[in-house]
């Protein structure tokens, strides 16, 4: 029993942001390339603050923990999709702020490993083969552009 008899507010599970069809992944390496450019927005803070916090999840999944605690991302790299999931009960106004331009900085990063030309990369050899549209569709649904 909760507050005046009333049932005790279940947890919300998490809430997917993002979901981007993908025709091919590698996911280890891809994950590696992320937390790589998680850790570098870290110094590009203005008030010198480790804003985000990446870590490996059990799933192979990328956690990306905000610096008030209100607040995770996970990028769970799947064969066929890249799903982005929100935890936290009730994120902080700044984290969701945070989070939007955060994940335009990834997509930002997913469209040069797709489609940047890189001499000597065969198309079978990159970490992600999608759709430009995917992309496009995934960023459109995001407040909040990264400046």
């Amino acid at each position: 029993m909760g507050l005046f008899g009333g049932d005790e507010p279940k947890p919300d599970g998490p809430k997917t942001v993002l979901s981007i069809p993908v025709q091919t992944v590698k996911p280890r390496p891809l994950r590696f390339f992320l937390q790589i450019y998680v850790l570098g927005e870290q110094n590009s803070q203005k008030d010198n603050s480790k804003a985000w916090l990446p870590r490996e999840s059990d799933d192979g999944g990328l956690q990306i923990f905000f610096k008030d605690g209100t607040g995770m991302c996970n990028i769970v790299l799947e064969p066929n999709n890249i799903v982005i999931e929100r935890h936290g009960q009730r994120p902080s106004l700044q984290y969701m702020l945070q989070e939007s331009v955060m994940l335009h900085g990834v997509l930002d990063e997913l469209h040069k490993v797709a489609f940047d030309e890189i001499d000597d990369v065969k198309d079978s050899d990159r970490l992600l083969i999608l759709q430009q549209e995917a992309l496009d569709k995934a960023r459109e649904s995001l407040p909040a552009r990264k400046a």
